[in-house]
C-alpha cells in the first residue's frame, strides 16, 4: 500500500488572519457604539480571498440585500438592531464566495480557534481572567471572567469562552470538532474526550449538553468501527451524563413537573427554563406558516421579547418568548421566507457535493440540519460552513463507504 503523499505546510498570513477572525466573531467592537452587533460580520473580510465570480451567488446576495432594504423603507424601520441585521446577512451569504478553494485553510484555522476557546474555558473557570473582564467586554459583549452563576441556584451555568453566553460558546464547541477533527474514518477520540469535558465542566450549559448527546451518538452511528477510546467514554460516559443532568436545576425542574403533570407538565418546564427560545421556536414555526413570504424589516420582530405567557409561569423563572428564534434556519426563514431559504440550501448543496456523494447520508448532517432549526448562532453561516467543509474533509470515506452498496446492487441478477 502507497502511503499518501503530505500537504505542504501553509505559511500563516493576512487570509489565515481573517479566516481565524471569521471564527472568533463575537469579537464585535462595534457595540461600544450603539449598534446592536454580538457578531461581527467577518465573512465580509474574506470576500477579499474568494478565488471564483460565481454568478448565481451574487445574484442571490444581491435578492437578500434589496428585498430586506425594501421592507426597511416600506416599514421606515431603520433602528440599529435592523441595520445590524442586514449586515449580518451579507455574512450568511458570503461564505458561498469564499469557502471554495481556501477549505484546508479554514480547516486549519477551526482547529486553532477550537484549542484557544478551550484555553480560555480553563482560565475563566479559574477566574484569572476577572481582572481583564472590563477589557474584555470592549471587544465581547457579556463577556465574564470567571463561570456564571445565575438564576435560583448558582453555578449551574459555566463559561463563555470566546462567546457571549455558554450555550454559544457550547454550539460552537461541537461545530469546530466536526470541521477540524472528525475526519479519516474515525474520530479522534481523545479529543472528543476533551470536547466532551468541556462541555460537562466548563461550559454546563443544559442545551449543549443535549446536543453532545445527539451528536455523540450520530459519531456512533456513523462508524462501524469505534475505537476503544470511544467505546469507553460512550460506556462509561453515561452515568456522568446522568450525574451532571440530576444536579442541574433546570433539569430537575423540568423532571418534576413532567412527573405531576405529565406532558403539559414537561412543556412549561421546558417553556420557563429555556429562556424564552422554546416559545420563540413555536411562535416562528406558527408565523412562517401563516406569512411564507417572511417578515423582513417589521418592526413586530425585532421587539427584544413577547408578552409574559402567564399559564406558563414558575416561580424563579420569566416565560417572555423571544422575537427571533436563536437558530439560524429559522431566522432566516422568519426574515427572507421560504423560496430564499430553499435558495440557500441548494446553493449549499451543490457546493458540498463531492464526486456525487451526498451528504445526507451521513448522521452528521442530520445533527447540523437538527442544530439549524432547534438552536445555533442565529446571523453566522458556521453552521453551513461545518457543512461544507465536513464533507470536504470526509467526502472521499463517505464514497468509499457507499460503494459496497453499490457494488452489491450491480451484482444483483
Amino acid at each position: 500500500m502507497v502511503a499518501p503523499a503530505t500537504r505542504p505546510e501553509m505559511p500563516f498570513g493576512i487570509r489565515d488572519f481573517v479566516f481565524h477572525l471569521f471564527f472568533l466573531s463575537a469579537i464585535a467592537p462595534l457595540h461600544n457604539v450603539g449598534l446592536s452587533v454580538e457578531h461581527m460580520p467577518y465573512g465580509v473580510l474574506c470576500l477579499a480571498f474568494s478565488r471564483t465570480v460565481r454568478f448565481d451567488v451574487l445574484a442571490f446576495t444581491l435578492l437578500l440585500i434589496i428585498g430586506f432594504i425594501a421592507t426597511m423603507l416600506w416599514y421606515g424601520n431603520f433602528n440599529t438592531r435592523v441595520i445590524a441585521y442586514m449586515v449580518a446577512t451579507l455574512n450568511i451569504a458570503s461564505f458561498l464566495w469564499f469557502v471554495p478553494g481556501n477549505e484546508d485553510r479554514l480547516i486549519r484555522a477551526a482547529r486553532n480557534v477550537f484549542w484557544l476557546s478551550l484555553a480560555v474555558g480553563v482560565l475563566q473557570i479559574a477566574g484569572l481572567l476577572v481582572p481583564l473582564e472590563g477589557l474584555m467586554r470592549i471587544f465581547i459583549e457579556r463577556f465574564h471572567g470567571a463561570e456564571i452563576g445565575a438564576g435560583i441556584t448558582t453555578n449551574y451555568r459555566g463559561v463563555t469562552m470566546l462567546e457571549t453566553e455558554p450555550s454559544r460558546a457550547s454550539g460552537k464547541i461541537i461545530l469546530l470538532y466536526i470541521i477540524a477533527f472528525h475526519l479519516d474514518r474515525k474520530p479522534l477520540s481523545a479529543v472528543l474526550g476533551v470536547a466532551l469535558f468541556a462541555q460537562f465542566f466548563l461550559i454546563k450549559s443544559t442545551t449543549g449538553i443535549i446536543l453532545s448527546i445527539i451528536a455523540v451518538g450520530a459519531f456512533a452511528l456513523r462508524y462501524s468501527r469505534i475505537q476503544i477510546v470511544t467505546a469507553a467514554i460512550l460506556i462509561f460516559g453515561g452515568p456522568v451524563v446522568v450525574s451532571v443532568l440530576q444536579s442541574n436545576p433546570k433539569v430537575a425542574l423540568i423532571w418534576s413537573l413532567y412527573d405531576a403533570r405529565g406532558l403539559e407538565g414537561l412543556y412549561t418546564g421546558l417553556v420557563a427554563t429555556s429562556g424564552g427560545r422554546a416559545l420563540a421556536i413555536v411562535n416562528t414555526i406558527q408565523s412562517i406558516l401563516v406569512n411564507p413570504l417572511g417578515y423582513g424589516a417589521d418592526p413586530d420582530f425585532f421587539n427584544a421579547e413577547g408578552p409574559e405567557q402567564l399559564q406558563r409561569l414558575v416561580a424563579g423563572y420569566q416565560t417572555r418568548a423571544n422575537s427571533r428564534p436563536t437558530a439560524m434556519f429559522l431566522n432566516f426563514l422568519y426574515t427572507y421566507g421560504w423560496i430564499p431559504f430553499f435558495i440557500l440550501l441548494g446553493l449549499t448543496h451543490r457546493m458540498s457535493r463531492r464526486d456525487g456523494v451526498s451528504p445526507m447520508s451521513s448522521p452528521i448532517f442530520w445533527v447540523l440540519m437538527f442544530c439549524g432549526f432547534f438552536y445555533s448562532a442565529p446571523a453566522s453561516p458556521l453552521l453551513l460552513v461545518a457543512w461544507v467543509l465536513y464533507v470536504h474533509r470526509n467526502g472521499a470515506d463517505m464514497k468509499v463507504r457507499q460503494a459496497p452498496m453499490a457494488t452489491a446492487q450491480v451484482s444483483t441478477p
